[in-house]
């Protein structure tokens, strides 16, 4: 039977929970806009965040996503 990528990374998320809470101590999850300010310097952000982050939440850029949302509330208008 296939998993879905949404079970796959529900699971990594309570394991790393788990291995959290055993430890006794808090889970570290950091966001990290990909690309942004460029490609090499979000590349090197992830690989910092990675050695120390629990979990890593990969998105859109926030200036991105908000041009977006205009032009779609523009377009409903």
């Amino acid at each position: 039977m296939r998993t879905s990528p949404l079970s796959w990374s529900a699971a990594r998320l309570d394991y790393a929970l788990a291995a959290s809470r055993e430890e006794q101590r808090a889970a570290l999850a950091i966001y990290l806009p990909v690309g942004y300010p460029n490609r090499a310097a979000s590349r090197e952000a992830l690989l910092l965040a990675a050695e120390h982050a629990d979990v890593l939440e990969l998105g859109v850029p926030h200036h991105f996503s908000e041009r977006c949302t205009d032009r779609i509330a523009g377009d409903l208008r």
